[in-house]
């Protein structure tokens, strides 16, 4: 048995190993993902964060003193899932590295000149920032960050349907010496060149996500501009390339469900036409949630599963990349909602903890000291085993954080979601061992000519 990936910092402390017992019954852990591989099997623990090869040859049996001292096998009797709350609980109450509140979501507007039908915005109101708000949320964030860098996220509503309040923002934080970095969720359709060197040069713009629903008449009528002249879809990829020329990247978002799955397939091969080889040019995939209106979800998991992958190799084929981080460390939080360094501003300056909700729980002002911590703390509460069945049996416990005020997970884990993420961990680990393998055979060559 090799050692391919060792346990993560967390689990590096705090597991104890168990040496074997002759006599005792064990059992694989629940949290296992295992594949096959050209050297043997791979095995994967999701509370550890180990990845550990069996060479062909071995087996369970002939490797239970080590696997049970890695705690792949355990005891018939242990409680895999207390075992996974109990890490999941320290590693909820590691303080951040720093004790102040370093990244915002700021909604410049709640307003948007499209009318997409699943924006789960419809119906509220629509405020923009005022140029007196704006200077006042520079004032604050240069106050709680306490001088230190920042990370704004420019949001909406559509961003850039108040350019002037990021403008504001930025020039006062600058003239207060605070060193920013920004991202942005837009349509693209106001990304103009002028705007994208303003974007990376005063606003420091890293990248920006723009949502692509489909080829032309699919996207013109899911958009649903305001704006009637012209080919909205091609003037947002012209933006999306004026973006990509000036080095800010761009993270082109599929919106998917049943309704547009076939036509999505064309739309990746008018991208990767388009924007093949463009390092700074990025993919991903999402599913439309149910909560959104008038979402026609897939009738069977594998469906969606199939089109998940044969979208990501249709793009993968024009050199287009899907960004697919991969760690073995448990996470101290699921998003900026339960993360204690995070706040969203409101285009009032009002504050809350998750974008998706601009007119309800919400934790207080820019213009008060005064905090609603019974809120804070409600948005920290964590779904477990007991609230959502799925996770009984799933191996991905340990590393799954869903919030019991989160929309998405409103209706439990749809069974595609599963599928697609221990596919896409199964895949990740082969690339892991296919390194090790190749370092060592590097390593072997170096040896032999020395």
């Amino acid at each position: 048995m090799h050692d391919i990936v060792k346990k993560g910092s967390l689990a590096g402390k705090l597991f104890r190993s168990r040496p074997f017992k002759d006599g005792e019954e064990y059992r694989l852990t629940k949290h296992c993902i295992r594949t096959g591989c050209d050297g043997g099997e791979l095995l994967f623990h999701t509370l550890t964060g180990e990845l550990v090869l069996l060479e062909r040859g071995e087996s369970f049996m002939t490797a239970r003193k080590e696997l049970a001292k890695k705690g792949f096998i355990v005891p018939a009797g242990q409680d895999d899932l207390r075992l996974a709350d109990e890490f999941r609980h320290t590693a909820a109450l590691i303080p951040p590295p720093q004790d102040r509140i370093e990244s915002f979501t700021i909604l410049t507007t709640t307003d948007c000149n499209a009318r997409c039908y699943y924006c789960y915005e419809k119906g509220r109101r629509r405020v923009s920032m005022s140029e007196e708000t704006a200077l006042d949320v520079a004032a604050y964030v240069s106050e709680v960050s306490r001088g230190g860098p920042v990370s704004l996220s420019w949001f909406g509503g559509e961003p850039l349907y108040n350019i002037p309040a990021i403008d504001l923002i930025c020039g006062e934080l600058t003239r207060r010496g605070v060193t920013l970095k920004s991202h942005m969720t837009s349509n693209g359709y106001y990304l103009t060149p002028e705007i994208a060197v303003r974007a990376r040069d005063a606003w420091k713009l890293e990248h920006v996500q723009i949502t692509v629903d489909g080829t032309e008449d699919v996207y013109r009528r899911t958009k649903a501009y305001t704006e009637r002249d012209g080919n909205p879809l091609k003037r947002v990829l012209d933006n999306a390339e004026s973006a990509m020329d000036t080095g800010i990247r761009v993270f082109l978002r599929l919106n998917v469900d049943a309704s547009n799955a076939e036509d999505m397939k064309d739309a990746v091969d008018l991208l990767g036409r388009r924007f093949k080889g463009r390092e700074n040019c990025m993919i991903q995939i999402a599913f439309l949630s149910s909560f959104a209106d008038r979402v026609h979800e897939f009738e069977f998991p594998d469906d969606a599963v199939r089109c998940y992958f044969s979208l990501l190799e249709r793009a993968a084929s024009y050199g287009l990349k899907y960004d697919r981080p991969f760690t073995n460390d448990l996470a101290a939080n699921r998003c900026i909602a339960d993360s204690s360094t995070c706040e969203v501003i409101l285009p009032d300056g009002r504050l809350g903890k998750c974008e998706h909700f601009s007119e309800s729980e919400l934790i207080g002002s820019i213009y008060s000291p005064e905090r609603d911590m019974n809120m804070v703390s409600a948005w920290k509460e964590r779904k477990t085993a007991e609230d959502m069945p799925e996770c009984e049996n799933c191996p991905l416990y340990p590393r799954c954080i869903n919030l019991k005020k989160c929309e998405w997970t409103r209706n439990g884990c749809p069974a595609y979601v599963r599928m697609i993420r221990i596919r896409t961990l199964e895949e990740q680990l082969l690339q892991k061992y296919s390194n090790w393998k190749t370092s060592n055979a590097r390593g072997n060559t170096r040896n032999e000519t020395e």
